[in-house]
């Protein structure tokens, strides 16, 4: 008698298993993109050549062989002086970023991209 009512107690289960399955794959597909903004940080961020590799040069870790990486990499996609890097980069802390560095600049991206979309798309973000 146990052994019936076990399994009529997993056989339930697996059909609202089922169920269950069925219902979530019905679910939050309607997600679609209707426009989008790209980031483009201030000009005082931006990088010359020269700054570039003084970055480049104050990496310990590189051999000669991720020196040729990375020259190949810069020459071969045309980023030339439209580079930008984060504030820290520019103060030497690259190889130490701290956790306001990031919040900070997630919070310019995000002020900035989302100001922009907004306005583009007519939409107030206070929701009037």
């Amino acid at each position: 008698m146990e052994f019936l009512m076990l399994l009529c107690v997993l056989s339930t289960f697996y059909l609202l298993f089922i169920l269950w399955k069925l219902f979530d794959e019905n679910r939050d597909h309607g997600c679609y993109i209707l426009d989008y903004q790209c980031y483009k940080p201030s000009d005082d961020r931006m990088l010359d050549t020269a700054f570039c590799g003084e970055v480049i040069k104050r990496n310990k870790n590189l051999g000669i062989q991720e020196y040729k990486f990375i020259l190949k990499i810069v020459t071969n996609s045309g980023i030339g002086e439209q580079t930008y890097a984060t504030r820290n980069v520019f103060k030497g802390e690259e190889e130490n970023p701290t956790y306001e560095d990031s919040i900070t600049e997630m919070e310019e991206f995000f002020n900035d991209s989302i100001e922009k979309l907004l306005l583009r798309s007519s939409i107030s973000a206070l929701g009037d």
